[in-house]
Parts: structure tokens; C-alpha cells; sequence
């Protein structure tokens, strides 16, 4: 099958030699009025669409999708919106964190005069503090058009693509093998750092109490779109990714009419008979919802709650020390060795239920985060050990994510 093939060599794309890793994030963003704490919507008179034309007035280049208005770039970093108009600020080819550091405050920064003028805050937090679903626009882009339409027959995944907030991390690899290795890593800490960063303090209103609200969400879709088959298994290659991508929900394909919902098609279904281009191949990568995805910095570490400065620094540096550096990879590798792929994938269940306390081999989730961030401690930079210093707080003083959301929401809004 050719587009089979395609995939697999769009894998190989992203290889890249050790010595020129880098990294691309992308922190997520709620744009609500500062009064009543509503989501800002895409066309209102102050709208998510004019604060991105006041980024091109200031220099900024606009970035738009069939004629939509939905991002806009400078040099290496970039805001695009999302499906319910998250704002979505992103830097690419970093290595050091202080470099993002520094783009992203004066981006903040840049913007905090702009948005007092407009009353108006961005939030980060892993959800709408107020609006639901039925409150916001989606963005009227075709493809956003199309996959809202796909999920709302998909449980409660409209909701969490439209009021849900998230921290992505894009991490590359130098050949297949070291594709396995960081995939089946990442695979083993991404559940435990989900719930370890768990930040959707406020839903409709209140103070949500509900364990990983958003990513429950996003399970309620069509396992084809999120599941990963055999990920830990070994061997899990590019053929083997290629497969799951090949088997999950089209979602939307582009026919004469233009950009329309594939209904139950897979991909495999939509392009058994035709070419799959790049720009195919882009948008079901943004249409399936893995916790481990790809993207043009490679493989994505996505469904992380958008969390505030400087926590969000410290998750980049956390995941980055575990995730490239070979001796922590090797330590992961025998950690799915010992606890076998059965306990782990019961570990990842236990999780939506128990959050932190879900349990892991003779301990819980808490304790193996406890330990993933002892093991970087030992081996990160005296230039960066600093931005692990936001962790202390959560790990050992009993102190939760959320419960940090909930303080600068708070300080930012004047709620309780």
C-alpha cells in the first residue's frame, strides 16, 4: 500500500542526528473576559481574531487556513488557535529552557497591556473556568468545522477539543530504534505525568474535584483515535506506528466540494485508492488524539494539562532530562521490563480512577513520579536545576497541581 509507505518514510523524516535535538512546546492558553471569567469567541468585536491582527499589526506574520485567520508567527515562535479558540503559543528548535523562558515572559509580557485594555486574561489552565461546550465558537476553519462535527457523535471528546487547554512537547529521535526507545518511555510516564499535572481547577463555574477531566474526555472518542496497539511491545517500529495511524478515524477528507467528514472511514479506508500528500498525512496526524503523537519536531508528548509559569517550565525540563538522556531512557526500558506491560497498561486504568494514588508496582503513581524526578535531579545542569524548584512543593508538600491553578486563578480573578 503506498500511503502506508508514505507514513512510515514521513517517520523517517523526522530523524535527526543526536547532536542537533531539539525541542518544540506548545503551551496552551484560555482567552476569557476578565469580568464574568466567559470565553472570549473567535468573531466577537475583541475576539480571539482581532488579538491575533494585533499581533500582525505589531509585526507578526499571519497565518491562515483556507482563507481563516487562525495564527500568526515570528521567527521561532508562533500563536495558533485552537478548535474552541485556545490561544496556543509555541517555540520551536530550543534546547535550553531558559531560552524558552525568555521568549514565552516577553511574549506574556507583550501582551499584558493589550488584554487590560480589552478586559480580557489569558488563563492557563487545563479547562474553561465558566462557558461549556454550547458557549463557544469553534473556529470556522474547515478542518476545525469538520472535526467538531465528527465529535460530537464522540462522547464528550467535543468538550475537551473546545474548553480543554494543553501543554505539548515535541521531541526527536536518530533512527528507528531510538524511535522505540524514546515512544515506549515516553508510553510508560506520560499517564503518571497527566495525572501529576492535572489542572483543570474550574469547570462550569465551580471547583472540579473530577480526577483527569479532560483526558477522560478524550477517551470517550473512538479508541482507533487514541489507543496505540501494542506501543510496549517489542518490537514497536515505524511500521508498527504506521499501522495505528493507518487503522484510526479519518475524521475529514478533502473531495471536490472541499473539506468534508469522512463519517466511519479510517484512514486506511479513505486512501486505499488514492495518493496520500503531505498535506494529507498533516492533517490526520492533528486529527488523531494519541497521548503520543507526531508532528514536524517528531514525537509529540501531547494530553498534559496546560499549567502556569514557572510549573510549565518545569515540566519541559523533566520531560526533557528523562527523555533525552540515554541513561534514563535505559533505566525506563528496564522499568517496563520489571513491572511488565500488563501491570503498567493496569496502572495507566487505575489512573482515570485514582489519579496519584493508583497503584504501581509495590508503590502508586505518586511514588514513581517521586522517583522520575529524583533520577533527573542527579543529572540536569546547574544552569537549569533552578527550574525544577516549582516541583518541590508538589512532591513533597502535599500540595496538587490544581491546587496551584486554583491560587493563581484566584490571584488573577479575585474568585475563591
Amino acid at each position: 500500500m503506498m500511503s502506508m509507505q508514505t507514513i512510515i518514510n514521513n517517520l523517517k523524516s523526522f530523524e535527526r542526528p543526536h547532536d542537533e535535538f531539539t525541542l518544540g512546546v506548545s503551551f496552551g492558553h484560555l482567552l476569557v473576559n476578565s469580568k464574568d471569567l466567559t470565553a472570549v469567541n473567535y468573531s466577537d468585536e475583541n475576539g480571539s481574531k482581532s488579538l491575533l491582527e494585533r499581533l500582525i499589526h505589531n509585526g507578526w506574520k499571519g497565518i491562515t487556513e483556507d482563507d481563516v485567520l487562525v495564527g500568526a508567527e515570528n521567527g521561532a515562535e508562533s500563536v495558533v488557535l485552537g478548535l474552541g479558540g485556545q490561544v496556543n503559543w509555541r517555540f520551536k528548535e530550543f534546547s535550553q529552557v531558559q531560552d524558552l523562558e525568555r521568549a514565552y515572559l516577553a511574549f506574556i509580557e507583550g501582551l499584558f497591556e493589550e488584554l487590560k485594555r480589552r478586559g480580557q486574561i489569558l488563563l492557563a489552565t487545563g479547562h474553561q473556568p465558566v462557558s461549556s461546550t454550547g458557549d463557544i465558537e469553534i473556529v470556522p476553519t474547515p478542518e476545525y468545522q469538520a472535526l467538531a462535527q465528527w465529535a460530537e457523535g464522540q462522547g464528550d471528546l467535543l468538550e475537551a477539543l473546545a474548553t480543554g487547554a494543553e501543554t505539548t512537547i515535541g521531541l526527536q529521535y536518530a533512527h528507528v530504534d531510538n524511535f522505540q526507545k524514546r515512544i515506549q518511555s515516553a508510553a510508560l510516564v506520560q499517564p503518571a505525568l497527566a495525572a501529576f499535572f492535572d489542572n483543570a481547577s474550574w469547570v462550569n463555574g465551580e471547583k472540579n474535584t473530577e480526577l483527569l477531566y479532560n483526558l477522560r474526555r478524550l477517551l470517550t472518542a473512538d479508541e482507533r483515535s487514541y489507543a496505540i496497539p501494542g506501543v510496549l511491545n517489542d518490537p514497536f517500529k515505524y511500521q508498527d506506528y504506521a499501522n495505528f495511524v493507518w487503522s484510526a478515524p479519518a475524521v475529514s477528507v478533502r473531495n471536490a466540494q472541499g473539506l468534508v467528514v469522512a463519517d466511519d472511514r479510517s484512514v486506511g479506508d479513505v486512501f486505499a485508492d488514492r495518493e496520500m500528500t503531505d498535506e494529507d498525512l498533516e492533517r490526520v496526524y492533528r486529527m488523531i488524539h494519541p497521548s503520543l503523537t507526531v508532528s514536524r519536531h517528531g514525537l509529540t508528548l501531547a494530553n498534559i494539562d496546560s499549567v502556569p509559569y514557572p510549573l510549565n517550565m518545569a515540566y519541559v525540563l523533566l520531560v526533557k532530562s528523562l527523555l533525552y538522556n540515554p541513561d534514563h531512557i535505559t533505566a525506563l526500558e528496564k522499568m517496563i521490563e520489571q513491572y511488565k506491560i500488563d501491570q503498567i497498561e493496569a496502572m495507566q486504568r487505575d489512573i482515570l480512577d485514582k489519579g496519584l494514588d493508583a497503584s504501581f508496582g509495590d508503590g502508586t503513581v505518586f511514588d514513581l513520579v517521586k522517583d522520575l524526578y529524583f533520577m533527573v535531579s542527579l543529572t540536569v545542569e546547574p544552569l537549569e536545576q533552578h527550574y525544577l524548584q516549582p516541583l518541590n512543593s508538589l512532591l513533597f508538600k502535599n500540595v496538587r497541581t490544581k491546587d496551584v491553578g486554583a491560587r493563581q486563578f484566584a490571584a488573577m480573578t479575585g474568585r475563591k
